[in-house]
């Protein structure tokens, strides 16, 4: 199991109270019907029924397939869902293991389970499909690209994942999440030399970023940057970072956590 897939899929906390806000001060006559939509939506979403939730944005979308807002927020339910889930049956899974003793399963046997329990895998795609609807509409929606490009790098597309946190920074330039995402990538690909040059970038915003200066320790790493990469290591050391023993590790070569 991959450590920080949260850098890839951040969760956005407020963006689906924003949006209704947004929706709100939409009071010409044309709107109503979806202001109307939006708020049945809203209620059942608060009272934790999501497939209703999901249902009638499904439906104000059928009336209105070019509102980029609809379209986002929609895409924020299957997001928060699909995390939401996982997490709630990799709990239920680990806690049958620890029970049950541990067995060694293949990444799909996991997927599976996770399944069993109640991980809607199928979600992913789906807020993919939306946010994707969502900037067809309006391309400036920063948001909804740092979905599609954390989604683009969990699948291992890392050009498409760069073009889009290219775009995210040209839209909101003092994003660390994106700075250090698209360093991240660039590690990942093998360009060693932009991946310093981004994660730096990160850091001149937000110089505190453990997770930053563990991804920077790597690029230093494998450009054999030694002293750079050591000066890295004492920092998170005396940090008391929890990323200090895994980028420790690297020296050897004996381990590689994303």
């Amino acid at each position: 199991m991959k450590i920080r897939e949260g850098l890839k899929y951040q969760l956005f906390s407020g963006v689906f109270l924003l949006i209704i806000g947004v929706f709100s001060s939409c009071n010409d006559g044309s709107r109503m019907a979806a202001e109307d939509y939006v708020s049945k939506a809203t209620k059942y979403y608060k009272a934790g029924d999501i497939d209703k939730a999901i249902k009638t944005y499904d439906q104000a979308l059928k009336e209105y397939p070019d509102d980029a807002n609809m379209h986002f927020t929609l895409g924020e339910i299957y997001f928060l869902e699909h995390k939401r889930t996982y997490d709630e049956a990799q709990k239920k899974l680990t806690l049958h293991f620890l029970k049950k003793g541990s067995k060694t399963l293949s990444r799909d046997e996991i997927e599976r389970a996770l399944i069993r329990n109640g991980y809607k895998v199928e979600y992913a795609e789906l807020a993919q499909k939306e946010f994707q609807a969502a900037v067809s509409i309006d391309p400036s929606n920063w948001i909804a690209r740092e979905h599609i490009a954390g989604y683009y790098f969990g699948k291992n597309r890392y050009e498409d994942a760069i073009r889009e946190y290219q775009i995210v920074i040209s839209l909101n330039p003092q994003n660390v999440r994106a700075l250090t995402s698209i360093g991240h990538v660039y590690l990942k690909k093998g360009s060693y030399d932009l991946a310093v040059a981004n994660l730096n970038k990160a850091l001149a915003v937000e110089a505190d970023d453990e997770y930053t200066y563990y991804l920077l320790g790597q690029a230093y790493r494998k450009i054999n940057e030694g002293e750079k990469y050591y000066a890295i290591l004492t920092k998170l050391k005396n940090m008391h970072s929890v990323w200090y023993e895994h980028l420790r590790l690297h020296t050897f070569g004996e381990v590689e956590i994303d």
